[in-house]
């Protein structure tokens, strides 16, 4: 009996345990489930709340105004922020919206019926996507829930259009035998800086200068020549000088700048493209700003009020100033800083001289800011008097008088920022020509 009462305790402290381990377990997993739950419900509390900062820029330019995002896009037959500004920056800040909004889901970018595509609408792109990547990084690392979304990019039909959307990075593959036109050769990467930085050290402006002197210089080695050191540093000068414009324009308190290199069939000859960018108020929108403190602005208003209201018409005060804002010596900073106002218009000049003219191979470079758009190839190129370059964009050569319509245009669609767009060809034969003695 005693043998067998011990055996039956043993057995019904044995289901004693058992069924505790068992509610143990049961309520172990209530308690997961109902945290599970909750996780998801803060999680997505989190996604639909948590913007990141450039989201919030945009928001704040009153630049996106639409509450639910697509996730297929597919690119026109022409894509370029110069020739079809609307089109292109509506499709821009869309594929902006849907990157921020659709956190987890798959977007497409389809390029397959792009048959034209200039390199500054895909770098802005870039350089949108990649800073809401970097602010989604973020907060993913302090909330520990995914906030970002797959981009799949598809390839266009057309062997050029893919060598640009290749060499910045959207497509992994490219067949260069198929398109022998235009191959690419070569990259910076985007760099970028900022002013507000944390430590006084960080700001890179001289150091990406340079950089992007020794990526050109690489680039005009392949020809058979090089830059002198002097003409190195003139450069990384001029170059400084647009980074200081850029960070002074800038409420985002960003700049961007991108070289890329494309090879042509040719073998002597380059297509680099340089790209500046920040997003802020306009060239216009900064001068006005300054004009209360500035003798120049307010010189170059009241010429540009002469123009606007003259008999032609055609040109608003906005699209005057951005001209006359590039003549030397001109700046917003002009009144605290008497060294400034000499980069943008140095760097054209410069740009041009090193540049190779030839049938449909035209270096030009671009400049879009507000509700501006300038053009500057070699029909018009800058011009020099009593020591100082101007450029009036007329056969003329004469700031009192009307720019040509082709070369100086007022976009309905307005750019939040300012975009210098270059495209640059360096040909062997044309170097051989200028700089042989």
């Amino acid at each position: 009996m005693r043998k067998k009462r011990k055996s039956d305790e043993i057995l019904r402290k044995k289901s004693l345990k058992s069924s505790a381990d068992r509610k143990e377990i049961h309520y172990k997993g209530n308690n997961e489930k109902r945290l599970n739950r909750h996780q998801k419900k803060l999680s997505h509390a989190l996604i639909k709340t948590k913007r990141t900062k450039f989201y919030n820029y945009l928001k704040m330019r009153n630049l996106l105004d639409k509450v639910e995002a697509q996730t297929n896009f597919k690119i026109p037959k022409e894509f370029s922020l110069v020739d079809r500004p609307k089109e292109s920056q509506t499709l821009i800040t869309d594929i902006a919206n849907a990157y921020e909004l659709n956190n987890s889901k798959k977007i497409t970018i389809d390029f397959s019926q792009c048959t034209k595509i200039t390199y500054g609408v895909i770098f802005v792109l870039d350089c949108i996507l990649t800073e809401i990547a970097k602010d989604k990084v973020r907060l993913e690392q302090k909330y520990k829930i995914p906030f970002r979304s797959k981009i799949d990019f598809i390839s266009s039909k057309n062997e050029k259009v893919n060598s640009r959307i290749f060499s910045i990075g959207f497509i992994k593959y490219f067949n260069n035998s198929a398109n022998k036109e235009d191959t690419p050769h070569s990259t910076t990467k985007t760099l970028s800086g900022s002013k507000n930085q944390e430590h006084p050290m960080d700001n890179k402006k001289s150091v990406v200068s340079y950089h992007v002197v020794d990526y050109i210089d690489k680039i005009i080695n392949e020809v058979g020549w090089k830059l002198k050191f002097q003409t190195k540093n003139f450069f990384g000068k001029l170059i400084g000088e647009i980074l200081n414009n850029a960070e002074d324009h800038s409420d985002y308190d960003r700049w961007f700048i991108r070289c890329t290199a494309f090879k042509k069939s040719d073998e002597a000859t380059f297509e680099v493209n340089i790209q500046f960018l920040n997003f802020g108020p306009s060239i216009f929108e900064g001068l006005e700003q300054s004009l209360p403190d500035n003798h120049s602005v307010r010189v170059i208003k009241e010429q540009a009020e002469k123009i606007s209201s003259s008999k032609s018409g055609q040109f608003n005060i906005e699209s005057l100033m951005t001209l006359y804002s590039l003549q030397e010596g001109v700046s917003r900073l002009k009144h605290e800083d008497h060294t400034r106002g000499f980069g943008t218009i140095t760097f054209i000049s410069s740009f041009l001289e090193l540049s190779y003219h030839f049938e449909d191979q035209e270096s030009e470079l671009f400049i879009l800011s507000g509700n501006t758009k300038l053009k500057i190839t070699d029909k018009y190129k800058p011009f020099e008097k009593e020591g100082k370059y101007f450029i009036s964009l007329n056969e003329e050569q004469n700031l009192m008088l009307p720019p040509d319509s082709n070369y100086l245009k007022t976009n309905s669609t307005y750019f939040p920022g300012t975009l210098i767009s270059a495209k640059i060809f360096i040909n062997k034969d044309d170097f051989d020509r200028k700089y042989s003695k």
